[in-house]
């Protein structure tokens, strides 16, 4: 049972109609085939949010937009999420590419192994060259576009004007070798477990030097993992904050660690300008389950916003969701304990009138839909019959919907 000024708010994974602003190396190309059917897949290296829309075109950029005469398509994220380290395939239709000229609309028998695929809304063609293309992903519009990462396999950053679908600049905001890549002009390419890192940062998947590719046959994607994983410095499964009397509580859990450094807490009054609190060494190198604590004593403002910094030992870093915490405010669901054993405890809000609770893979497959009929504000569910691995549970209510994901 809840009490006054006692609100756990947020988990990382969690988020109430937000959408999480997807950052350049979120995403990286691993592996394309331009021989019909045309084909790529891409690896996630942070977790994407249900909901979320990346871009693909094979259309270059200019410098000043992209190219208007050739086309891509517009993936959405599934329920539930993309969890990182996932890879996802896209595979073009009967014609052999992505979209039709002159306008624009799929083909037919086009695919994707996660989330839905629409039209980008370019009137022109995306079917990838055998003279060398790209392929670029970015949020945001076509009109105003945020680059994440791209995939050269053309020979070249350049833009000489004349054959212009097969050539592009550089797009801003993204650095060849870190999180894009350079390839030389082949039909068909992918990341070689064999000669991968391993662990492998972004940069890896983004290294020439750890590819293969020919002219001549169509690799199988995704790529084989073999003996090696694709891996990064951390797996962060959960983040969450309780408001108490002396202050504020923070518990944050990471299932895989590799050379991380550790921790910078960080808050903010308004959710926008944020400063440092502390910084909470790292394990360092584990694939266990390990919590963190860190506590907050302020109690001025009735609500604060927190994120962390996670450094690896190469000095480079990446943020976490931001969490809120509230003396006032107790419209937020939560689960315990997580990890799970044979039970989850999910804790519900007083007075919210709950529609339907779901369960999902954390490749986005419903797994069960669950009666929520108790006059108790908690329910109790039996997951001994579930594998390891992670989980989504989204509660949809008259006011909002929540996923909260654990691991099992």
């Amino acid at each position: 049972m809840k009490k006054k000024g006692y609100v756990l708010y947020a988990l990382l994974l969690t988020h109430i109609i937000s959408q999480a602003q997807v950052a350049p190396g979120d995403i990286a190309f691993v592996g394309y085939n331009a021989d019909n059917n045309d084909q790529f897949t891409i690896i996630t290296t942070n977790y994407l949010e249900d909901g979320t829309q990346i871009y693909f075109v094979d259309a270059g950029w200019t410098g000043t937009a992209i190219y208007a005469s050739e086309g891509g398509i517009l993936w959405t994220v599934p329920s539930g999420g993309v969890p990182t380290n996932t890879m996802v395939t896209y595979t073009g239709g009967g014609a052999g590419g992505f979209t039709t000229f002159p306008s624009g609309n799929l083909e037919a028998g086009v695919t994707v192994s996660s989330g839905t695929i629409a039209a980008s809304g370019i009137a022109a063609s995306m079917a990838l060259t055998t003279n060398g293309d790209q392929i670029l992903a970015f949020t945001g519009s076509v009109a105003s576009p945020t680059f994440i990462a791209a995939a050269n396999f053309n020979g070249a950053w350049s833009w000489t004007g004349t054959n212009n679908s097969e050539q592009s600049l550089l797009p801003p905001g993204l650095t060849a070798g870190t999180n894009c890549v350079l390839l030389s002009d082949r039909d068909n390419g992918k990341i070689d477990c064999l000669l991968l890192p391993d662990p492998a940062s972004v940069s890896d998947y983004n290294n020439a030097a750890y590819w293969v590719y020919n002219d001549a046959t169509r690799y199988t994607l995704p790529p084989t993992l073999g003996t090696c994983e694709f891996l990064l410095p951390l797996e962060l499964i959960s983040f969450y904050g309780t408001a108490h009397t002396n202050g504020n509580t923070l518990t944050w859990s990471t299932a895989h660690e590799m050379l991380l450094s550790g921790f910078e807490v960080q808050r903010s009054v308004d959710g926008s300008d944020f400063i440092p609190l502390t910084f909470v060494p790292a394990v360092g190198t584990s694939n266990n389950v390990i919590t963190y604590q860190f506590i907050d004593d302020v109690t001025t403002a009735s609500q604060y916003y927190y994120r962390l910094k996670m450094i690896d030992n190469d000095d480079s870093f990446t943020y976490s969701e931001i969490i809120t915490i509230s003396q006032t405010q107790n419209d937020a669901a939560y689960l315990f304990p997580n990890p799970v054993g044979q039970m989850v405890t999910i804790v519900i809000p007083e007075n919210t009138l709950i529609e339907t609770i779901q369960l999902f893979t954390s490749n986005g497959s419903l797994i069960r839909e669950i009666q929520y009929n108790t006059t108790n504000n908690y329910l109790q569910l039996d997951v001994s019959d579930l594998a390891s691995g992670m989980y989504i549970l989204r509660i949809n209510s008259t006011k909002q919907y929540q996923s909260l994901s654990f691991m099992k």
